[in-house]
């Protein structure tokens, strides 16, 4: 678990990375592949030969072969790459924080991604449940998912919309980036505690979204090489269409905006819509 540079939460939690969305844009592939692969004892290479696409699972860490300045072997951060992996003996790390806090879960993956075991997201709700003091939020590209599971009351799912051109993400299924504006009610209302990410901001997606039933909205940039800046009336539209429906707004720095609103819903009260 780290602290983050996320504005809005204050720590991350990665009990599993990777995802095979292959969404242009990603910075957690890009971190991701910059860091893959460990070495053996002797320094060699380790090729990865068991798994080959399976999903991965990992009761300890792996370790880079090389020492570092003060003679600890360095932990990999990312063995795998961005091929899914769980974490096993990262699953207790919100246990060990005693101040509640606010705990984005698997920033560098999608843990709602048709890819992912049951089984593993079980595991972590059970943790969610477990550390009542915190709260926890979840982010996907595939929200329908989310029926599947039993949030605990302090759990805050969210859907990422990106571009309302992106074929990719319009494919899956009731995703949020589709021509049906009633979509995001659809799928969301049915939870108590729902945001909506719209980061990065490639596109004026305030004609393709409803937010009606939504509790929070963020919005950010692309950063990164290539990056495509937000028009203005794109991140206008979205302030509108919030103060129209009363809900929380949240700008990220990086769309560097003129005035800043950074406003955060009631995450500890009933929902009242």
């Amino acid at each position: 678990m780290n602290k983050t540079k996320i504005e809005y939460v204050d720590y991350t939690w990665n009990p599993v990375t990777g995802c095979l969305h292959d969404c242009k844009y990603c910075y957690a592939r890009r971190i991701a592949n910059r860091f893959k692969g460990w070495t053996d004892s002797d320094g060699s290479p380790h090729t990865d030969t068991i798994f080959k696409n399976q999903p991965r699972e990992l009761s300890e860490p792996l370790y880079k072969a090389v020492e570092d300045k003060v003679g600890k072997w360095p932990k990999a951060p990312y063995p795998y790459g961005f091929k899914p992996t769980f974490y096993k003996y990262r699953l207790d790390e919100p246990k060990k924080l005693k101040k509640p806090s606010r705990i984005l879960v698997v920033s560098m993956g999608d843990l709602f991604g048709g890819f992912i075991p049951d089984e593993w997201i079980n595991q972590i709700l059970e943790v969610v449940k477990e550390c009542s003091q915190h709260t926890f939020l979840f982010l996907t590209k595939n929200p329908n998912r989310y029926y599947s599971f039993k949030f605990p009351n302090n759990a805050w799912v969210g859907a990422s919309a990106v571009n309302r051109s992106d074929e990719k993400v319009i494919q899956m299924g009731k995703g949020f980036i589709v021509t049906n504006a009633h979509t995001i009610a659809d799928t969301m209302s049915f939870f108590d505690r729902s945001f909506l990410s719209i980061e990065p901001l490639l596109n004026d997606v305030s004609q393709d979204i409803d937010i009606s039933f939504i509790d929070w909205v963020i919005v950010g940039a692309q950063t990164g090489p290539g990056a495509i800046k937000p028009k203005e009336e794109w991140i206008q539209n979205l302030v509108d269409m919030a103060r129209e429906y009363k809900v929380p707004i949240f700008l990220k720095d990086n769309l560097n905006w003129s005035e800043k609103i950074q406003e955060y819903p009631s995450f500890n009260k009933e929902k009242d819509r």
